[in-house]
């Protein structure tokens, strides 16, 4: 689960227990001896920082765009709107028949009014 107020020590710990890569532009916490895998992010705009490391570690062709659960990275599988249709507002059961359900917190997504701004935004990281 993503978490932006974690103390430096926590993400020191975390990186070296479950061997993942520290993406930051905090130098001092990249220069802990305990993180073996960094890589000091050199943008400061969000947008150009995303495309700075798709290109860094090649990651393009891995793009898999809404296929995660935006609240806990979980995977996102169809279902039939029979089966999640009493969670649903009213609105959202009567103008949409489609739907993804997160395999591990069941939040529900459906092709909303912003699925063509979030396609542009996709759009312009695979341009790269």
């Amino acid at each position: 689960m993503y978490c932006n107020d974690y103390a430096d020590e926590t993400v020191a710990t975390i990186a070296s227990e479950q061997q993942r890569i520290v993406l930051t532009r905090d130098r001092a916490l990249l220069q802990r001896k305990i993180i073996r895998y960094g890589y000091f992010v050199r943008a400061d705009i969000p947008k150009i920082q995303i495309k700075e490391v798709l290109k860094k570690f090649g990651l393009f062709h891995l793009i898999k765009p809404l296929t995660r659960c935006t609240h806990c990275n979980g995977k996102l599988l169809e279902t039939h709107k029979k089966e999640i249709e009493h969670r649903l507002q009213p609105l959202t059961r009567k103008h949409y028949d489609k739907f993804l359900v997160c395999t591990a917190c069941e939040q529900i997504y459906w092709q909303g009014s912003h699925c063509t701004r979030v396609q542009r935004l996709i759009d312009e990281f695979v341009q790269c």
